[in-house]
């Protein structure tokens, strides 16, 4: 490579401005000013494109830290609406708060009112049932009364017909003139009306029975109703309460979002704060940097300022030395021209190795920063992940928690609506009961009704059987006749009153079946039946 004076006075004059003015001021009276023939051209410093690179990182920097700041002051508007929304959604709670406050009272009301209503009627049910068992009870007493005073009658008319037969030596004259029509209307009429007045008091029987049974069935729909009422009032408070719960989900999903989006916002906001404050520390870094690199290169020219004193003492000297030369022979000059080239390329050797190291700086720098910043990106990603795993942490905690209340609720409701169907089913056994019992009255009547019926019926057979002239009988009324042989027994008319049909309970409503009882024994023997007024009458009947 050729070292003219032409290729080395553009590059010199840029490093060392003084000690090449005073080289190259008399390159025209040295004779060595030729112009190559083959110019390569002036070597451009790379120190103005270093300066020009770290201008344009603090520029960088600066409009980052720019923009930073304005992110920064957007994130605070957005956090101050966030508060404006959370006040707003804070007032909006306390309405809907109000409301289902609101709604839980007229559930828990509703649940109340129905809770007394069903004790209501269950208590009235209780009394029912307390006043159907004495009715049953009255309804016992009364039949283990008819039957003992059927049962005395029957004594009764025993000894009433047996009485006769111990007179019957009397003459038969005397039998024959106490047999009158009279007589046998009178007994006929005794009969027909203790025959009446049985049958009315066994159709009172049967209706008191039959009023039994209505109040009974009433009893039963009125407890079926309260137990229709309960349970309409268990599905609106479970409707009540399924509503509170849904408001309070919704209430609790959207505090749950407001305090994510505060969060979130928050993060933001001091993830800004962090990168202004990392943006401002890389900047104060690089502006530390450069004030560095300015000292290092002000260092730099200062110790080339110094080296370009000392070789431009040494080029004076040179300079006398070579004009001394140049007197003293001519063919020196092309030898210090040499040595000064050389000492010229050393300096550019020098300059060109500071701007390597000075390059290799900037590099090593460069090189921190990314991994700086690498760094600091995973630290992020591993915030952020571990945050990512505690809200989803709290949010299956908080869902177990509401799964388990809402197990724990639905268990307590299923457990109250058994308890209160249990209740209504014991209620409406008791009534079923009851109405049993009710029916077995009615029919244990309607089967005294038949057997007296049957025995009226046997009664009246016997004595269509009986021969016209009766001893008993005429003895029993004891009046004469004046012609009995011209006068034919008239037979007692007997009138049979047909009995009101019982209303019984429905089949569906029987537990049991229908038990299949034997009718009483029947037997020849006429028997007298009435109630005690009837057999008052027949005593006045006697007398007379």
């Amino acid at each position: 490579m050729p070292h003219n004076e032409q290729d080395l006075w553009p590059r010199d004059a840029r490093m060392m401005p003084l000690p090449a003015a005073v080289v190259y001021a008399l390159r025209h009276t040295r004779g060595s000013g030729q112009r190559s023939e083959h110019s390569e051209g002036d070597r451009v410093s790379e120190e103005p494109r270093g300066l020009s690179a770290s201008g344009d990182i603090i520029g960088a920097l600066s409009d980052r830290v720019s923009e930073l700041t304005k992110r920064v002051g957007s994130l605070e508007s957005e956090l101050d609406s966030a508060h404006k929304r959370v006040a707003v959604y804070e007032e909006f709670d306390a309405t809907v708060r109000d409301a289902l406050s609101g709604a839980l009272r007229a559930a828990h009301e509703i649940r109340a009112r129905a809770e007394n209503a069903a004790q209501q009627i269950l208590e009235q049910a209780r009394d029912e049932r307390k006043m159907l068992i004495k009715e049953i009870e009255r309804l016992r007493e009364e039949r283990d009364s008819l039957v003992d005073e059927i049962a005395s009658n029957r004594r009764s008319g025993f000894s009433a017909l047996r009485g006769p037969r111990r007179e019957a030596a009397v003459p038969q004259e005397k039998v024959s003139e106490e047999t009158t029509p009279d007589s046998r209307a009178l007994a006929a009429d005794a009969l027909r009306g203790v025959f009446t007045e049985l049958l009315e008091d066994i159709r009172r029987q049967a209706g008191t029975v039959a009023d039994a049974a209505r109040e009974a069935n009433a009893a039963a729909a009125q407890a079926k109703t309260a137990q229709e009422q309960a349970r309409v009032a268990q599905d609106e408070a479970r409707a009540a309460q399924e509503e509170a719960r849904r408001a309070l989900e919704a209430q609790r999903a959207a505090e749950a979002d407001r305090a994510s989006e505060a969060a979130r916002v928050a993060e933001q906001a001091q993830r800004a704060t962090e990168e202004a404050a990392r943006a401002a520390g890389e900047a104060r870094k690089v502006a530390e940097a450069q004030r560095l690199a300015q000292q290092q290169a002000d260092a730099d020219r200062s110790v080339e300022a110094e080296r370009a004193t000392e070789a431009a003492r040494a080029a004076q000297e040179a300079m006398r030395a070579a004009q001394e030369a140049a007197r003293a022979a001519g063919a020196d000059r092309a030898a210090d021209a040499e040595r000064a080239a050389q000492e010229v390329e050393r300096a550019t050797a020098a300059a060109r190795a500071a701007e390597e190291a000075r390059r290799a700086a900037d590099e090593a720098r460069v090189a921190d920063a990314v991994r700086l910043e690498q760094q600091r990106r995973e630290d992020e990603e591993r915030r952020a992940a571990r945050w990512r795993e505690e809200e989803q942490r709290r949010a299956t905690q908080w869902r177990e928690e509401e799964e388990r209340r809402d197990q724990q609720r639905r268990e307590e409701e299923a457990r109250r609506a058994e308890g209160a169907r249990l209740a209504a089913e014991e209620v409406r056994r008791t009534a079923s009961a009851e109405a049993l019992r009710i029916v077995e009255a009615a029919r244990v009547a309607e089967t005294a009704a038949r057997a007296a019926q049957e025995a009226a019926r046997v009664a009246e057979a016997a004595r269509a059987a009986q021969p016209p002239p009766v001893v008993e009988e005429e003895e029993l009324f004891a009046r004469p006749s004046e012609k009995p042989s011209e006068t034919p027994p008239a037979t007692p008319e007997l009138t049979l009153v047909e009995r009101e049909p019982v209303r019984s309970v429905a089949e569906s409503e029987q537990l049991t079946p229908e038990r299949e009882e034997g009718a009483a024994p029947t037997s020849n023997i006429v028997l007298m039946l009435s109630p005690v007024p009837s057999f008052a009458r027949l005593v006045d009947i006697e007398r007379r």
